[in-house]
C-alpha cells in the first residue's frame, strides 16, 4: 500500500471511530428556539413558516403515543381518517438518534418476574420504522427533532388513499395552520395541496387541477398503565388482537386473542363522547343522537349508566382531537366506520363513522319494495323525512356497535321464527332479529293484516348486542386479573347456553352463508311472504297514471323479485319439501303475471324474462358446483325442470329456454378437465347425471307426442354429443 493510500486509509479509520462521537455529542448542544413559535405542553412544538421541530421529554422516551391523522375538508370527505402510523413509541439510539418504532407486538411475555424474561428479552431486539436526528437538546432535558417532512410532504406518519383520486402533491404549496397543545399531546392542522383527477362521465373532458386539503393530525401520549386486556371467546363476536404469550406458561408457548374495546371505569365515570360534525344536516341530527343513545340500554345491563353521549361539535371543539366522531360526507353513498387500537391491550382509543351522502335514498328504495304493501306512508311520499330519519337510526346504530369493537353476527336473523316476526306482542319485547349488528334487511314478513305499527319493520338494538356488550365491558367484584375475569364470564355463559338468541354464527355448528335477504329461522316461508308483499304493492301502485314512474317500479319491483329468488339457494339448501315447490312456481313457471300487468310492458315482455332465465342460470351454478346443492336435490330439480321427463307434458317456450340454460350449465361443469380427471364423488355423481339426462333426452326426442318438443329435446341432445366431442370425451360418448 503507497503513502497515498495509507494516508486515506488512516483518515477513514479515525472518521469511522469518531462519527459515533460526533452524533452523541450533537445531544448537548442547546436549544434555544430563538426565532421560533413555541407551543407549551407535553409534546412541545417550535415552529416557523418552513420548520417544524418537536420535543420530546427524556421521561417520555419508551412511553406508547398515539398518531392520529385525518382528512377535515376537501373534494368532498369530511373528517375521513387517513392510513396512520398508529400507536409508537420514541426511543433512543445508541448513535444519539431518536428513534420511532411500533415494535413486535405479535410476541409477549406476560409474566414480568420469569427468570426467562431477560432471554427474551434479548431475543426479540424491537425494529425501528423511523430515525431523527436531534438537533439540540432543551434545558428541560428535552430532545429537539425536526418533523417538517413528516408533517409537510411525507408519508412516514400517514397517507392519503389513491381512491380519492389524488396524485403527486405540491409540497411548496404547505401550509400550516395551527399548532395547539392538548392535555396529553399536540395538534397540527395544515393544508397540502395535491394534483386531483374528479371522476367524470364516459366521453367528457377531465379536468385536471390541484386542490387544497385541510388535514389534521394529533400525537397524544397514552397513559403507563394499560387497560387489562379480555380474552376473547369465539361464543362472542368481537373484533380481537393476536399475539403468542411466551410468559403465561412455563411450558410452552400460547396463543391469545384479546378483543378491542373502549377502556371504561365505573369508578373514573369514563364516557365515550361521540361528536357530529356541525355540518350534518340539521333534520337528521335527532336520529344520529339516538341511534348512539339506544346503546346505553345495553350499557346498562352491563353496570354503567349513560356511558355513551352525543354533542355537537361546534367551533370549540377541534375534531382530530375527538376519540369519537360523526360525520356527513359526499365520498361515497355509504356507511363507513374506522377505529384505532392499541396493539398492545386491544384497547380502542379513536373512531370515525361516515354517513355517504345518498345512502337513504338506495335504503328507502329497498325499504318501499319490501315494506311498502304495509307501510302506507312509503307508498305516498318515497322519499319520507321520518321513514328516512328512522332508517338512518338504524344505520348509526350498526356502526356504533361496530366502533365499539363488535363484529358482525349472522347468526340473528335465524333466532327468531315466522309467528314470532309477525307477532306485534313478540315485536314489542325482542324486534325481529337477535342482533343488529347482523346487517339485516327489513321486516318484509310481516303481513298487512298483522296490524304491525312501521316502527317494527326496522332492525333494533336487541337480546344478543345487550349479551354482548355485558360479555365485552362488564366489571366484575374482586377481579384482579384477565384470568379471573374469564371465570366470571364462563358463569355468565352458564345461563346463556342452549338459547339461540344468545347465539353468535362463529360459534354455531350450521353456519351457512348468510344472504342479504336472511330472516326468520325459515328461509323459504319467510322469502314467500317477501314476495307476497311485493305482488300486493305492485298491485296497488301500478295503477298510477304517471307512466315514468310505473315503468321504473316495475323495473325495480322485478329485480327485487329475482333478488328473492337468488337469496333461495344461499346457505344450506337442505329443506327439500320448502325449497322444491318454491323453485317450481317462482322459477320453472316463468314470469308471473303480476309483474306484467300493465299495457305499457307489452313492447318490454321479454326484460323480465331473460333477467329471470339469467337469474336461474345462477342459481343452477351454485347448485352443480362442488359447493353447491347435495345430489338428491340436483336430482330432483332436474325432474321439475324438465317436467318429470313426462313424454305427454308439452313445454312453453320459457321453460324450453330455462331447460337450455341448465343443460348448458351442467356440461360446463360435467366436462371441466379436473372433474374429467377425478373419481371422487362429486365427478361420479355429475357423470351419472349427465348419463341419466342422455338417456332421457333421447327416450323423448323419439317418443314426444308433440313434434315441436321432440325437436327441442333432439336439439338438446345434439348440443350434449357437440360438447362431448370439442371436449374430446368420446370415452364418455361411448359409455352414454
Amino acid at each position: 500500500m503507497n503513502i497515498q493510500w495509507k494516508g486515506c486509509f488512516s483518515i477513514l479509520c479515525l472518521l469511522v471511530v469518531l462519527l459515533p462521537t460526533q452524533l452523541i455529542s450533537a445531544q448537548n448542544i442547546p436549544f434555544s428556539g430563538e426565532g421560533l413559535k413555541k407551543i407549551e405542553g407535553v409534546l412541545p412544538v417550535y415552529y416557523d413558516t418552513n420548520k417544524i421541530y418537536l420535543e420530546i421529554n427524556e421521561n417520555l422516551l419508551g412511553c406508547d403515543m398515539l398518531l392520529f391523522a385525518q382528512l377535515n375538508k376537501g373534494i368532498g370527505l369530511i373528517g375521513r381518517p387517513l392510513n396512520g402510523i398508529g400507536v409508537v413509541r420514541f426511543t433512543k439510539g445508541k448513535t444519539g438518534q431518536i428513534c420511532m418504532s411500533r415494535g413486535i407486538l405479535s410476541e409477549r411475555f406476560s409474566h414480568q418476574t420469569d427468570d426467562l424474561l431477560i432471554a427474551f428479552q434479548n431475543s426479540t431486539q424491537q425494529p425501528v420504522d423511523f430515525v431523527y436526528e436531534v438537533v439540540g437538546v432543551t434545558s428541560g432535558k428535552g430532545y429537539v427533532i425536526d418533523i417538517t417532512d413528516p408533517l409537510k410532504q411525507g408519508d412516514d406518519w400517514f397517507e392519503c388513499d389513491q381512491e380519492w383520486k389524488l396524485r403527486n402533491q405540491d409540497a411548496q404549496q404547505f401550509c400550516l395552520k395551527e399548532v395547539k397543545a392538548e392535555a396529553d399531546g399536540v395538534r397540527f392542522s395544515f393544508i397540502r395541496t395535491y394534483e386531483y383527477v374528479p371522476p367524470v362521465p364516459i366521453g367528457a373532458n377531465a379536468y385536471e387541477g390541484f386542490v387544497p386539503l385541510e388535514m389534521g393530525c394529533v400525537l397524544r401520549v397514552l397513559p403507563k398503565e394499560k387497560m387489562r386486556v379480555r380474552y376473547q371467546d369465539a361464543r362472542v363476536g368481537y373484533e380481537a388482537i393476536d399475539y403468542i404469550d411466551y410468559g403465561k406458561n412455563s411450558s410452552e408457548a400460547e396463543h391469545i386473542s384479546a378483543i378491542q374495546r373502549w377502556r371504561l371505569d365505573r369508578k373514573m365515570n369514563r364516557r365515550i363522547v361521540f361528536y357530529v360534525d356541525a355540518s350534518f344536516p340539521v333534520e337528521l341530527i335527532p336520529f344520529v343522537t339516538r341511534g348512539v343513545n339506544v346503546w346505553n340500554e345495553a350499557f346498562k345491563d352491563a353496570g354503567y349508566s349513560n356511558v355513551l353521549e352525543v354533542k355537537i361539535a361546534d367551533k370549540t371543539v377541534d375534531v382530530t382531537s375527538a376519540k369519537a366522531m360523526i360525520s356527513y360526507d359526499f365520498g361515497e353513498p355509504e356507511m363507513k366506520h374506522y377505529l384505532v387500537a392499541d396493539p398492545s391491550t386491544g384497547e380502542i382509543l379513536a373512531c370515525r363513522i361516515n354517513v355517504g351522502h345518498g345512502v337513504l335514498a338506495k335504503y328507502l328504495s329497498r325499504y318501499l319494495l319490501q315494506c311498502g304493501n304495509v307501510d302506507v306512508r312509503i307508498r305516498e311520499n318515497d322519499e319520507d323525512k321520518k321513514i328516512a330519519g328512522d332508517i338512518l337510526q338504524y344505520l348509526i346504530s350498526r356502526e356504533v356497535g361496530f366502533v365499539l369493537g363488535l363484529k358482525p353476527n349472522f347468526a340473528g336473523h335465524r333466532a327468531f321464527t315466522v309467528e314470532q316476526v309477525r307477532s306485534v306482542g313478540w315485536l314489542k319485547r325482542n324486534g325481529y332479529t337477535a342482533s343488529i349488528l347482523d346487517e339485516n334487511t327489513f321486516n318484509y314478513v310481516v303481513q298487512p293484516e298483522d296490524g304491525v305499527k312501521p316502527e317494527f319493520l326496522l332492525p333494533r338494538l336487541s337480546v344478543y348486542d345487550k349479551w354482548a356488550i355485558e360479555w365485552g365491558y362488564r366489571e366484575f367484584p374482586g377481579s384482579q386479573d384477565e384470568e379471573s375475569d374469564q371465570k366470571w364470564l364462563n358463569r355468565l355463559f352458564e345461563k346463556k347456553a342452549k338459547k339461540p338468541f344468545y347465539d353468535y354464527v362463529d360459534f354455531i355448528e350450521n353456519k351457512g352463508n348468510a344472504g342479504s335477504l336472511e330472516l326468520t329461522s325459515d328461509r323459504i316461508e319467510a322469502l314467500e311472504l317477501g314476495i307476497q308483499n311485493l305482488k300486493g304493492l305492485l298491485q296497488k301502485m301500478s295503477k298510477s297514471e304517471n307512466e315514468s314512474a310505473c315503468r321504473q317500479l316495475m323495473n325495480k319491483g322485478c329485480s327485487q323479485y329475482l333478488q328473492y329468488l337468488s337469496e333461495s339457494c344461499v346457505g344450506s339448501v337442505a329443506d327439500q319439501k320448502k325449497l322444491l315447490p318454491f323453485w317450481n312456481e317462482y322459477l320453472c313457471c316463468g314470469v308471473p303475471a303480476w309483474l306484467e300487468a300493465t299495457d305499457w310492458w307489452e313492447y318490454e315482455r321479454q326484460l323480465p324474462e331473460n333477467r329471470l332465465l339469467k337469474t336461474g342460470e345462477e342459481i343452477f351454478h351454485r347448485l352443480l358446483s362442488p359447493e353447491g346443492g347435495c345430489d338428491s336435490l340436483v336430482n330432483a330439480l332436474q325432474v321439475i325442470l324438465f317436467n318429470g321427463f313426462d313424454c305427454q307434458y308439452i313445454p312453453s317456450a320459457f321453460q324450453m329456454n330455462l331447460q337450455r340454460r341448465y343443460l348448458s350449465v351442467f356440461l360446463e361443469c360435467v366436462l371441466n378437465e379436473s372433474v374429467m380427471a377425478s373419481s371422487d364423488d362429486y365427478a361420479g355423481c355429475m357423470l351419472v347425471g349427465l348419463k341419466t339426462l342422455y338417456v332421457k333426452f333421447k327416450k323423448l326426442s323419439s317418443e314426444h307426442s308433440d313434434q315441436l318438443t321432440a325437436s327441442h329435446y333432439e336439439n338438446l341432445l345434439r348440443v350434449c354429443n357437440k360438447e362431448l366431442e370439442a371436449k374430446g370425451a368420446r370415452k364418455l360418448l361411448l359409455d352414454l
